[in-house]
């Protein structure tokens, strides 16, 4: 039986896919065989076993020296005339290369034009050959459709949240069904610039992989808060840290509260925060915003990035560069409106 399942298999008894359609086909000439010549295709003699050791049972499963007699093909017997092509089919399927042997589409034409009987055992045969290989090749089809359906979803997710980090999701969904995006005036909105007390001499002191360490875990911080408020991260330039609220999503007067709570977290967070490298030392920044109208667009095609424009900006950005470490710098609108808001 292992003999007879390695010459049906190609030289394995581990089938894959292919390896098991040989063996069908193999198979499907040894029962072919029978059916035209009416003979068994393979006779085994428990003679060349020792019978006096082994019980019936055992010599007709596992006698070694039987099956290494058993033959790569059954003999073809000489007086009986059968059609070539027939003949040459029932050889194919039991050559040795399985890569060779013809596929259940083949063997059906061939034995459709040779025996010419419809609706036969050997047609039956055929058509359940090609049922199971169908079969296969749609199982397997579906399987490696679903597989490459999750990979395209988990990269379409991926590419989401890359998008969403350079672009708020407002504008992403425009961008997505290739609608433009025009600039857009704020009537108010509040901006706050953040920025690194003596970074540039930190650096040079400091490895760059430090540095990246210390701004990545700086400004993952930072990105949880905003996320607390209704706030957007317009950019990150170096140490330098650009938020703005009111913008894109409008509010009437809750921007400037929101960036003031922001501001605070922030510097809170920063007490408590030693810089990784250097154990023991803290990290200073300057803060600054100011509150008024301000333009808003994306700016690049290949890599497009939301931006924000106006004199508010550049003001925002002076209360932040004039001001001290530790200490939130904002202009005399943003303290008017928190006053009268939020006594």
């Amino acid at each position: 039986m292992r003999h007879i399942l390695k010459k049906m298999s190609g030289g394995t008894v581990v089938f894959n896919t292919k390896q098991a359609q040989a063996a069908d086909i193999y198979a499907f000439g040894i029962i072919l065989y029978e059916i035209v010549f009416r003979r068994k295709s393979i006779v085994i003699s428990n003679n060349h076993c020792d019978a006096e050791t082994l019980d019936e049972e055992t010599v007709s499963i596992f006698c070694e020296s039987a099956e290494a007699l058993i033959p790569p093909y059954p003999s073809i017997p000489g007086n009986i005339e059968v059609h070539p092509d027939l003949l040459g089919l029932m050889h194919k399927c039991w050559s040795g290369p399985v890569d060779q042997r013809p596929d259940a589409t083949l063997a059906r034409k061939i034995t459709d034009a040779t025996l010419k009987i419809s609706g036969s055992l050997v047609d039956q045969m055929i058509r359940n050959l090609e049922q199971k290989f169908i079969l296969q090749y749609t199982n397997n089809l579906e399987k490696l459709v679903k597989e490459r359906t999750i990979q395209l979803e988990k990269a379409q997710e991926h590419a989401e949240r890359l998008l969403l980090e350079l672009l708020p999701k407002s504008v992403a969904d425009e961008l997505k069904v290739s609608r433009r995006v025009d600039p857009k005036n704020y009537k108010s909105a509040t901006v706050m610039y953040s920025d690194v007390v003596g970074f540039t001499s930190l650096c040079s002191e400091s490895l760059p992989m430090e540095v990246v360490a210390l701004l990545s875990g700086v400004f993952q911080k930072f990105d949880i808060i905003i996320s607390q408020h209704q706030c957007y991260k317009v950019e990150t330039i170096g140490d330098a840290y650009m938020v703005t609220s009111g913008v894109p999503i409008t509010s009437r007067h809750n921007h400037v509260r929101d960036i003031a709570s922001v501001a605070i977290m922030m510097r809170d967070f920063l007490s408590e925060y030693e810089i990784p490298h250097r154990p023991g030392q803290k990290l200073h920044c300057r803060w600054g915003f100011n509150t008024g109208p301000v333009f808003a667009g994306v700016v690049g095609l290949n890599a497009p990035r939301y931006c924000v424009f106006g004199q508010t900006v550049t003001v925002a950005a002076k209360m932040e560069n004039s001001g001290l470490p530790d200490k939130i710098q904002i202009t005399l609108k943003s303290y008017q409106l928190l006053t009268a808001r939020y006594p």
